[in-house]
């Protein structure tokens, strides 16, 4: 006689955004829910997605989705639109409403305020009388010093880290949102003194970002010494990547054999090319501009090291990726990166002044160039890495252990 099949846990996932043919948080939200759903049966609560019709979920045999249309529109797609969320006061509204009601009507297990990934948001969980989980959560990074050093500061954008801390105190809301969940997961151990309305025994260290190991193949590269060594740089072109530290870097290296593709857009891109031009540095560092997702994986086969020079970076998907392809890194010890990227994977550059991280970022990319081998051999520790650390196939499970300990 067959073993009777264990039931799957019930569980309402909140994610405020969410589609397949995005980038950053809304693709990863797919993904993070399509991996889940193999393993429970889930309601998602979303307004689905920004920029399509559907938000590849439609479909899921596991998934009841709830998509709730925004009533107040704002400009798609702007950095406004990005940082701030501003339709999420409305989403959280609705969504409350709604996980009540699926709360009624159904025996749930457990709540996961899966996005937005930032700790400033209150979950529609809070007051629901269910046991819920927070995360991965990542972001909150204070604005480093050398930030002051640089065209283009974002200073803008750092009034919104003031106000988080005035939130801390007189958000009932977001204040009840710590006090109330039963688990924070935390992208990396930088998170936990950022996540201060949380007690430290709710925290634990669960990466925010994963890849599928076997959508990246390995693609073997040229061992010709004499042809040209190919960085290449994905992301936004602000202030914030280290982009202009890049290019003030390349002009500080001895050997010159050596390209940089810089892909990405932003409101730097104009000025970082007049300084390409102004350091005559055309024939070496080419802005590419932007790239969709679904291309950028062949760039990364194509090239031999990452330079991903941001001096505040919350997670590193981009890091995931171009590692995933053998690729060794040159990064800021700072951030995810500094939690993702180990001495074996590539070269950290300490977050100090402006002058100081221009002459090792050169030192680096020299390194790179004239230690082929060794170079060859921190791209197979970077793949190893992922394959231990960042996969799917080791996130996945953790988390459905969270949700089992807790129910």
């Amino acid at each position: 006689m067959p073993s009777e099949k264990k039931p799957k846990l019930r569980v309402i996932i909140s994610a405020y955004v969410v589609d397949k043919n995005d980038i950053s948080e809304p693709q990863q939200a797919y993904e993070w829910i399509s991996r889940l759903a193999k393993y429970a049966q889930l309601w998602v609560v979303t307004r689905g997605s920004r920029l399509n019709v559907d938000c590849g979920l439609e479909e899921h045999e596991n998934i009841s989705l709830i998509k709730l249309e925004p009533k107040i529109k704002f400009p798609k797609n702007s950095t406004f639109d990005k940082v701030v969320q501003p339709g999420y006061l409305e989403f959280f509204i609705a969504a409350r409403k709604e996980i009540r009601h699926i709360i009624k009507d159904n025996n749930i297990d457990i709540g996961h305020h899966l996005t937005p990934y930032s700790i400033r948001y209150p979950s529609p969980f809070i007051g629901q009388n269910l046991k819920f989980i927070i995360g991965p959560v990542f972001g909150g990074m204070d604005q480093p010093r050398v930030m002051k050093e640089l065209h283009g500061r974002e200073e803008k954008l750092y009034l919104l880290r003031n106000l988080d801390r005035l939130r801390e105190t007189v958000d009932i809301f977001l204040r009840k949102t710590y006090k109330n969940s039963s688990r924070v997961l935390i992208s990396a151990p930088y998170m936990k003194p950022i996540v201060r309305l949380a007690d430290n025994n709710k925290l634990q260290v669960i990466p925010g970002a994963a890849v599928d190991l076997s959508n990246y193949k390995v693609h073997k590269r040229n061992d010709n010494i004499n042809d040209k060594v190919k960085f290449i740089y994905v992301g936004r072109i602000v202030a914030s990547k280290g982009v202009e530290l890049l290019i003030e870097a390349v002009t500080k290296t001895k050997n010159k054999n050596y390209i940089v593709d810089l892909y990405g857009t932003g409101d730097l891109h104009e000025y970082c090319q007049k300084l390409i031009e102004k350091y005559d540095l055309s024939d070496i560092i080419f802005l590419r501009g932007f790239i969709e997702n679904k291309r950028v994986l062949e760039h990364y086969k194509n090239s031999d090291v990452l330079l991903q020079p941001s001096l505040k970076e919350p997670a590193g998907i981009a890091l995931l990726e171009a590692m995933s392809v053998e690729l060794p890194v040159i990064c800021i010890d700072s951030g995810g990166p500094s939690y993702v990227v180990t001495k074996e994977c590539g070269i950290k550059i300490p977050l100090e002044n402006r002058k100081t991280i221009i002459k090792k970022i050169a030192h680096a990319i020299d390194w790179m160039i004239e230690h082929p081998n060794e170079r060859k051999l921190m791209g197979k520790q970077s793949r190893l890495r992922v394959k231990n650390h960042f996969s799917w196939d080791i996130v996945i499970p953790k988390v459905l252990e969270v949700y089992k300990e807790i129910t």
